[in-house]
């Protein structure tokens, strides 16, 4: 079995499913609990007397900035939460190419999180300063099914 991420999880066993449905969950526990929130306070060298400064007061998690980034200005938050809550309930459709309408795409968000997901879960991460280890019955589950695939190819 040959899985990529711009298949539904639903082609995964269902131990391998639940791993990427935990991790949906952490990923929307992550977003909401970290949003970007900006205040203007008083500017530490004045030009008048209404002049502010913006500062940060809550960061995004790194992760979404970084896909914010690469996808900026098309990036959204509602579209990233329910993508994810999608594959926390192990109903995430496959990526479609259409041509009948406007977008000639459907379930991009879901492929996106689908691909993090299981970088997260094969690669491991930071998360602050803690590396979170890598999933090895996730590892094991891929790297078997990789091996098998190549091995295919050879005979």
């Amino acid at each position: 079995m040959y899985w990529k991420p711009n298949q539904t999880t639903a082609k995964l066993p269902e131990r391998i499913r639940n791993f990427f449905s935990n991790e949906a969950r952490t990923l929307i526990d992550d977003l909401q609990s970290n949003n970007l929130e900006v205040i203007l306070i008083p500017t530490p060298d004045p030009k008048h007397s209404t002049h502010k400064i913006r500062q940060v007061v809550n960061k995004n998690p790194g992760w979404y900035c970084e896909l914010f980034q690469k996808h900026y200005p098309n990036f959204r938050r509602d579209r990233s939460i329910k993508a994810l809550v999608r594959i926390t309930k192990n109903q995430d459709p496959p990526f479609i190419h259409t041509q009948k309408e406007a977008v000639p795409y459907k379930y991009h968000y879901d492929t996106l999180y689908r691909y993090l997901i299981f970088e997260r879960l094969t690669e491991g991460y930071f998360y602050g300063s803690y590396f979170i280890q890598p999933e090895q019955e996730v590892c094991s589950f891929f790297w078997q099914h990789k091996n098998e695939e190549q091995l295919s190819l050879i005979y």
